[in-house]
């Protein structure tokens, strides 16, 4: 089903100015693949975004990271953290501003990727989140979902 509307999207590719409507034909196509599972050509649509000017938001890096943590294969957690490692580079950048939920599923792929002194990074996480909010970014105040993952 999305193969089909995917060559609407290249006809532009070239085009600089990069209007609104068009980020949100590739955050939809972003969004639709992780959800049928396909996360190499959501990955795709993140880089490509990225490499074209657009600015991914906080959903698109949830969904990835939600989208490799729910598929649960050997590289699970490698993928999700090469996708948080995107996001801290547009983070650094000023291109996102990060929310609480992306850094929760972050938190949670570490815990079901078992990953190595997760609850040292989970806690390393947790820190950044309240340096953040403290601040002033506002969305990235943990929640009581924060603290279960």
């Amino acid at each position: 089903f999305l193969d089909d509307f995917e060559e609407y999207l290249y006809e532009d590719d070239d085009d600089d100015d990069v209007s609104e409507g068009t980020i949100e034909m590739y955050r939809s196509m972003l969004y639709g693949h992780t959800k049928q599972g396909n996360m190499e050509r959501a990955r795709y649509y993140l880089d490509f975004m990225i490499e074209k000017g657009m600015k991914p938001d906080n959903l698109c890096f949830d969904r990835l990271i939600e989208g490799y943590t729910r598929i649960d294969s050997k590289t699970s957690l490698k993928n999700s953290l090469q996708v948080f490692e995107v996001l801290e580079k547009c983070r650094r950048n000023g291109d996102v501003k990060p929310n609480e939920r992306v850094y929760t599923s972050f938190i949670r792929a570490l815990t079901k990727g078992k990953a190595a002194d997760m609850h040292k990074k989970a806690e390393t996480l947790l820190k950044r989140m309240k340096s953040l909010y403290e601040g002033g970014n506002e969305g990235m105040k943990p929640t009581v979902f924060t603290y279960n993952a």
